[in-house]
């Protein structure tokens, strides 16, 4: 029972939700006191029923505090005041009467100061629990940031590990040297493949040691060096990296061997902290090399000789038509045997120059163009002052195998200005361009200022053996070919880049 009642008087006396009920209570409580007060008095009991004033001035006190103990002392004054009306006057009672109302009065003065200490010391307690609560939550919080800082913190080593474990494989299953130096040039660390390529057995009989002391003193054309202008030293210095593809280490014997390396700073907090040496030997790179060259100067020994001997061998048909060609006494019959002539001769000059160039794959169209003119001009045996020549080429190199068609193009257009152009003594010019584009295309332009083609000519499918082979040659190159007649004869042919 009392379990019930307890929990329901907490609530009552302590909730300020229940603070509009209190003024009721009191108000009830109050005039039950006054009307078993009235009652008694009028019975003439005097002491039992006064004790039911004490429940509300004790409630009003602890409550309201002060305030509650002025209204004991109202409670006091209307229960003298029913006391002198009711009962009969004698000082004995009145004196009882007043002992009562005193003993009201203090109680509620006790129960109002206590009631504020009890208030002053829940306050107190409160901000305690505020503040405790306060830095609870602090705490977790901080417990929170600490646990996920750990947390980050065993990821980051988990990864630093696993970086570590990753940069380890590396350098152990890397074929090529990698070592590192400090900023005295002393070497910090080296990987298996580095201290085999040097001819240490373990990468510790390295550590500590000065680098220079892997450099040999002497350059690769033998001359002698300072070796802290060396690579390594020059990357500590300004802080770049530096590419060498021909240096020279030595073994622990002295004896050296040709390098490639690759030097790196180390980079902390803006300064050179170090540098990292990547290496590898090229002592069988060197030797291939020397045998590329050696195969390839044969080679280039043999290509010649064939450009020459096929140069021999079609001289040797030149000379062969111009044997024949003294046995000939038809007019045109001659003129077919030395145009052939013109031909073989103009195809033997392509395998001369490649002969003579440097340059196996390749002719310059100038020289080669020059050449053909000047020939075609002796061939034909006008003279400079009846027929002018301008060759305007700059910078244009054909393919060889675009050498010979282009060749025995340009060799048909001359020799058609030349032999057709100009009848009787007429005067006028010839001039050959070419100009590369960016695309890589040749634009070559052949114009004469002659009497130009016969009207209403289809020169696409003249029975003419030298147009026929200008067609045929623009076939074969995959090229454009186009004619028009502006006072005289232009041919322009767009020979596209070779393949």
């Amino acid at each position: 029972m009392r379990n019930r009642i307890y929990p329901l008087i907490h609530q009552v006396l302590e909730k300020p939700s229940h603070e509009k009920i209190k003024p009721v209570i009191l108000a009830i409580l109050t005039i039950a006191a006054l009307a078993l007060t009235y009652i008694s008095l009028r019975a003439g009991i005097e002491v039992v029923f006064t004790h039911f004033f004490y429940v509300p001035i004790i409630l009003a006190a602890y409550w309201y505090r002060l305030r509650g103990a002025g209204y004991a002392v109202v409670l006091s004054v209307f229960y003298l005041f029913a006391d002198y009306l009711m009962t009969d006057a004698n000082t004995l009672s009145f004196v009882a009467s007043i002992g009562r109302v005193v003993m009201f009065i203090s109680i509620a003065i006790v129960i109002a100061i206590l009631s504020d200490m009890i208030i002053r010391q829940k306050q107190a307690i409160l901000e305690k629990n505020t503040q405790l609560w306060e830095s609870n939550r602090v705490l977790e919080e901080k417990e929170k940031q600490l646990r996920f800082n750990l947390q980050k913190l065993a990821d980051s080593e988990r990864n630093l590990f696993s970086s570590r474990e990753q940069l380890r494989l590396i350098l152990e299953s890397s074929a090529e040297g990698i070592f590192g130096i400090d900023r005295q040039g002393c070497i910090t660390f080296i990987n298996p493949a580095g201290s085999q390529i040097l001819g240490y057995k373990k990468p510790l009989d390295l550590i500590g040691r000065e680098a220079n002391g892997l450099v040999h003193n002497s350059n690769p054309d033998g001359s002698l060096r300072d070796l802290k202008d060396h690579c390594f030293f020059k990357t500590l210095q300004t802080g770049t990296m530096q590419l060498c593809d021909h240096d020279l280490f030595r073994h622990p014997d002295g004896t050296p061997f040709p390098v490639a390396f690759c030097s790196a700073p180390i980079i902390r907090d803006g300064m050179v902290d170090g540098a990292v040496i990547s290496f590898e030997d090229i002592t069988d790179r060197l030797y291939l090399m020397d045998q590329l060259k050696t195969s390839l100067t044969e080679k280039e020994s043999l290509l010649k000789e064939i450009h020459h001997r096929v140069k021999n061998n079609l001289q040797i048909v030149i000379s062969l038509l111009n044997m024949q060609s003294r046995y000939i006494t038809d007019a045109k019959l001659l003129d077919v045997i030395q145009e052939s002539q013109s031909r073989v001769r103009m195809m033997a000059s392509v395998h001369e120059r490649l002969y003579r160039s440097s340059d196996l794959s390749h002719i310059d169209m100038e020289d080669y163009i020059r050449f053909l003119t000047t020939s075609l001009f002796r061939f034909y045996g006008l003279p400079q002052s009846q027929v002018s020549i301008s060759v305007n080429i700059k910078s244009v190199v054909l393919d060889i195998n675009n050498a010979i068609p282009v060749g025995l193009i340009c060799n048909e257009l001359i020799s058609n200005s030349l032999k057709y152009a100009f009848p009787d003594g007429r005067q006028g010019k010839i001039a050959v361009m070419a100009e590369s584009h960016p695309g890589g295309d040749i634009i070559l332009t052949v114009g004469d200022t002659g009497i130009g083609m016969p009207e209403g000519m289809d020169w696409k499918n003249a029975d003419s053996l030298g147009l026929k082979l200008v067609n045929l040659f623009t076939d074969q190159l995959d090229g454009q070919i186009s004619m028009r007649q502006d006072g005289g004869t232009i041919w322009e042919i767009i020979i596209p880049r070779a393949k």
